[in-house]
């Protein structure tokens, strides 16, 4: 909540180590299991090997126009002209290479599959969602509100690591052998366990992004896609890509589908226990809210226009190759 309502790169810095610390714990707690206070060394060196880029990026950007307030930093680059600048265009760079670390861009990616796979289940989907809203609604309030007139000396690499990240990221899970390995968990499982079967298929479908069976995931990307076509210089090559790669990911989502519902289960697989009354509840209530919200999205929708950034600069998208001055401009809360 702080890194999304920071106005401040002071704020900021402070809500990303007041998150990180207590992400640290969250990936060690259990102390059993050898992989979780691997998976919480790791995180934590390179969280503040991150956290050290983004530091210094800051302090740039603080020699370059003299004030850490995100809405005085814009007024500096446009009454000084400062979008060219050597020290501002240094410390964006940094900056952005402390925030890629955060979401897991490629190629500042290599920390999460590790961490991932040691910290306990439950804070790795706490990690892969919390986590990365909050490093993106930061990301995209500093670009847009402190650093929306020096659009030119930015674009191109987000544009980049975008690209990258959809590809890399899609043929990587094509090849994962950790998920091969679960599939062997999963064979046969609607036999055994329908409801979690299905369930589990509600979420792969809406992970795809696929209609209706997929619930909210398909609007989720919809709006990704709809944003992309109706930037003020349309994203179509990023928009394609988008589009390419949730091919590609049919390839592993449907592949648990496929092993749930259309492989036998083995003589020899594991006995499945009984669900918990609490955690079979909560599984329940995700997959008909994803199901619901996919048929009915309305309230998310309001609530997503009503959290918009106030303040934001429009800015105008031509491409990778854009060159010249940007004349942003405030745009309507």
């Amino acid at each position: 909540m702080l890194l999304g309502a920071a106005r401040d790169l002071t704020l900021v810095f402070l809500g990303i180590e007041l998150m990180s610390v207590a992400v640290f714990v969250l990936a060690g707690l259990d102390r059993r299991r050898p992989g979780s206070a691997e998976a919480a060394l790791k995180y934590f060196l390179l969280g503040a090997f991150s956290t050290a880029f983004m530091v210094y990026g800051m302090a740039l950007l603080y020699g370059a126009t003299g004030t850490t307030q995100l809405g005085a930093i814009a007024e500096a680059i446009r009454q000084r002209d400062l979008a060219g600048d050597p020290l501002l265009v240094a410390g964006t760079a940094l900056l952005f290479v402390g925030f890629a670390f955060k979401v897991a861009a490629v190629p500042f990616h290599m920390w999460a599959p590790d961490v991932y796979q040691g910290a306990p289940t439950p804070y790795t989907a706490f990690m892969a969602a919390a986590v990365k809203v909050a490093a993106f609604a930061a990301l995209a309030r500093i670009s847009t509100e402190a650093l929306g007139p020096a659009f030119v000396s930015w674009y191109p690499v987000v544009w980049s690591l975008a690209a990258i990240t959809m590809i890399a990221g899609n043929v990587l899970a094509l090849v994962q052998t950790s998920v091969k390995r679960t599939l062997a968990d999963l064979e046969g499982l609607a036999s055994v366990r329908p409801g979690l079967a299905a369930a589990m298929t509600v979420f792969m479908l809406s992970f795809l992004g696929f209609p209706l069976a997929g619930g909210m995931g398909f609007f989720a990307k919809w709006y990704v896609l709809r944003a992309a076509m109706e930037a003020p210089g349309p994203l179509v090559r990023l928009a394609l890509l988008l589009v390419l790669a949730s091919v590609v990911s049919a390839g592993y989502y449907l592949g648990v589908v496929r092993a749930m519902y259309m492989k036998p289960r083995a003589a020899d697989a594991p006995a499945i226990g009984g669900v918990p009354r609490l955690t079979g509840a909560v599984v329940a209530v995700a997959a008909v809210l994803t199901l619901a919200l996919g048929l009915w999205p309305s309230p998310v929708i309001r609530w997503a226009r009503g959290a918009q950034l106030a303040g934001a600069y429009e800015i105008p998208a031509a491409g990778p190759g854009t060159t010249g001055a940007v004349a942003a401009t405030p745009s309507a809360p």
